[in-house]
């Protein structure tokens, strides 16, 4: 019997605080397309999960998966990165999940940054305006729109169009200077590069700006041959203290949930 001031527990009586669960750190280089489940706990439960599994966010959402038992280890992967997209994980973000049921897990998310999970993660999603969600505060950079006569005269020279430049890991690289445009306008992302290594239709998602430190979320906006940020600039440019005269490197590590890996090379 409870002792007095507790009260039963669902699931035969076991303490929802004591069911079992794991913890896994997302990372955006090897968590965009699976996730592996970690030895200790596939080998002692994974063999009694069926291969269709519902992970359940903490707004009542659930995302169905199917569970991949590979001799390598146990993993999610079909469906997994629908919930990536959905939930818009960070680069870094922890994330906690129990076994609340048969292949029923709950998924709990700790934001980097802040060692708590966002106010977001208990709302309904659909019921978020996107913008608002991208980013904390926009200003007149972030607005930006440009116009007919920055169409034909905008400044190249900040950004090195190296068609074919690759990291050591043959992935695709370009090199931008910060100038004062950066600062009274926004970030444009070259349309070359652009063209040559991710769909068109990816303007419409968020992108992803990783560094070794954090993640930051931005959405786009695109007119003929330009392609700029419309939010998060104002954040990623305040966060890592750019200055004129500063370089960032990009290289695209993910081409389809489109994450570029920034080095900032103070100046």
């Amino acid at each position: 019997m409870a002792r007095a001031g507790m009260q039963p527990m669902p699931n035969g009586g076991l303490p929802y605080l004591r069911r079992t669960s794991f913890l896994k750190v997302f990372s955006r280089l090897n968590n965009m397309v699976e996730l592996r489940i970690p030895a200790d706990f596939d080998a002692l439960y994974s063999p009694r999960l069926p291969l269709e599994c519902r992970l359940v966010r903490p707004n009542g959402i659930g995302w169905t998966l199917q569970l991949f038992r590979l001799g390598s280890g146990s993993r999610f992967r079909d469906g997994w990165p629908e919930f990536v997209h959905d939930n818009l994980l960070k680069h870094g973000d922890f994330l906690t999940s129990t076994l609340a049921d048969v292949g029923i897990f709950h998924v709990k998310r700790y934001d980097v940054r802040t060692g708590v999970p966002p106010l977001t993660d208990s709302e309904d999603i659909g019921d978020v305006p996107d913008e608002e969600y991208l980013v904390d505060d926009v200003d007149t950079t972030d607005g930006y729109e440009p116009s007919d006569c920055d169409m034909d005269s905008t400044d190249d020279s900040s950004y090195e169009d190296d068609n074919d430049a690759l990291d050591l890991d043959g992935r695709p690289t370009f090199d931008v200077a910060i100038t004062t445009f950066h600062f009274t306008r926004t970030f444009e992302i070259p349309f070359g590069f652009w063209r040559r290594h991710i769909l068109m239709g990816a303007l419409q998602a968020p992108v992803y700006f990783l560094t070794t430190e954090n993640t930051w979320i931005l959405s786009l906006m695109h007119k003929d041959s330009k392609i700029w940020v419309k939010n998060g600039w104002k954040q990623f440019r305040h966060d890592n203290g750019l200055v004129v005269g500063d370089r960032l490197h990009f290289t695209l590590v993910n081409p389809l949930e489109v994450t570029f890996y920034v080095w900032v090379e103070k100046a």
